[in-house]
């Protein structure tokens, strides 16, 4: 059950992100460091 909560928040667009989810700023974020770290 908690897994299931986790990942409908994981995914769920959020105006404040500027519905983004925030999976997907964090995938963003991430890529962001690997290309400064290479």
């Amino acid at each position: 059950l908690v897994q299931r909560i986790q990942t409908w928040m994981n995914n769920l667009p959020r105006r404040i992100l500027g519905f983004q989810t925030p999976k997907e700023l964090f995938l963003e974020e991430i890529t962001k460091l690997q290309l400064f770290t290479n």
